[in-house]
């Protein structure tokens, strides 16, 4: 008795020694098997042969005793018939991304380089705002490199609006995010102008604003620019000062407009539940905060256990370009007050805005097999070793700034 086995076009597998996992992208269920040098055995003769074979009787009874082909119908990873049953065998297709060794040329490819450039950060200036030098955190000059902040350096400097313009005028594509950071915004000297500009683009623009950064003379006048498309960030630190969020309590009842609470504790989180109820708040996310001290607080709230990594559906094509490249990293690029351009904020710059060679620097960073943009827990120390290591969240200024990239619970 031979079987005809395959593997449905939507169902990832991913091996590791004797360990295979068969993952539906659809449903989300999957299947591990662990220490089973036969279906390991299997898997590399599914991937030889287009994800679909024959199996052989002696094959089949090792198969049942883990439930394996009951698994594969139960999961909708694939199925099998008798082969006695058929004349000619089915063919088994792939999504082409599977199969093509030129996978990873597709993103070089000349005439559509600018369509990897997915998000750029101007950090228009790096001025500080309204009584924020006395905020603990805001001079840890972490903040930054662990998500979107506001920089704030003394002296201080600008970007100018002419500059920023001719990068964006640069760029002719449909899908870009910009974001807007300062220092504190509304003290660059040109903002009315950047954001007339802007509303004149098809981009999506968000604009970043720490909460003390509010100017009583000036904020009522620059908010009402930003077109109601565009989104408005607003950061909360702590300690808080309720006096100072209330500036803002008729913007946060807008449409288009997150609140962003930076936590390093257990407290700091209960606070912030508090605020949001107090204040009805919507769109609100937590942002943890790493400040060298609280690594069991980040081993609580950040890092994954193997009901996290599944409760999170990828799409085929999704798992394959994160072997290649991390999606927290690819495509993005900041530009700071003093015309530094970065492939990350954690990074020495890669170019200068009075230089910039928009093409050809996102052909380096794709090209570079050592860039950022392509560091994937596919291949670095020792996510490479895991089952798990595309289905985890991809590799981001928080494993860097940890310095390490296994931020889970997996063994």
């Amino acid at each position: 008795m031979e079987f005809f086995l395959t593997i449905f076009p939507f169902v990832y597998i991913n091996k590791y020694n004797s360990d295979t996992l068969f993952y539906n992208t659809i449903s989300g269920e999957s299947a591990l098997f662990k220490n089973n040098n036969l279906i390991a055995k299997l898997s590399r003769k599914l991937e030889e042969q287009e994800y679909a074979c024959v199996i052989n009787k002696v094959e089949i009874d090792e198969l049942n005793k883990v439930n394996f082909l009951k698994i594969l119908v139960e999961k909708n990873l694939g199925y099998y018939i008798n082969k006695q049953h058929i004349k000619v065998l089915p063919v088994s297709t792939r999504c082409v991304e599977i199969n093509n060794q030129n996978f990873v040329a597709q993103f070089r490819n000349n005439e559509y380089i600018m369509e990897n450039l997915r998000e750029i950060t101007f950090h228009i200036n790096n001025e500080m705002g309204n009584q924020i030098t006395s905020t603990r955190q805001l001079k840890n000059p972490k903040s930054p490199k662990q998500f979107l902040f506001p920089i704030y350096e003394s002296p201080t400097s600008e970007l100018l609006l002419s500059k920023i313009e001719n990068v964006i005028r640069k760029i002719e594509i449909n899908k870009l995010n910009i974001n807007i950071l300062g220092g504190n915004i509304f003290r660059y000297s040109q903002i009315e102008s950047l954001i007339k500009f802007l509303n004149k683009t098809t981009f999506n623009i968000f604009y970043y604003f720490h909460y003390k950064d509010w100017i009583e003379e000036h904020s009522p006048q620059i908010l009402p620019l930003i077109s109601e498309n565009d989104i408005k960030i607003i950061l909360i630190d702590f300690p808080f000062e309720e006096a100072q969020f209330k500036l803002w309590e008729k913007i946060v009842e807008q449409k288009n407009v997150r609140i962003e609470f930076i936590v390093e504790n257990d407290e700091q989180m209960e606070e912030a539940e508090m605020i949001i109820n107090r204040f009805k708040l919507n769109k609100c996310i937590f942002r943890p905060y790493y400040n060298g001290v609280n690594y069991d607080f980040f081993k609580e709230n950040v890092f994954v256990n193997e009901e996290d990594i599944l409760s999170v559906k990828e799409s085929l094509f999704e798992l394959v370009a994160k072997k290649i490249s991390s999606p927290a990293f690819f495509g993005k690029i900041t530009i700071d007050a003093h015309e530094n351009i970065y492939s990350n904020i954690n990074l020495p710059p890669v170019s200068s805005i009075e230089c910039i060679d928009l093409e050809r620097l996102i052909y380096d960073l794709i090209s570079d097999e050592d860039s950022i943009w392509l560091k994937s827990k596919f291949k670095e120390k020792p996510c490479n070793k895991c089952i798990y290591n595309l289905l985890c969240p991809p590799i981001s200024n928080y494993e860097i700034v940890l310095g390490q990239n296994n931020l889970c619970h997996m063994t």
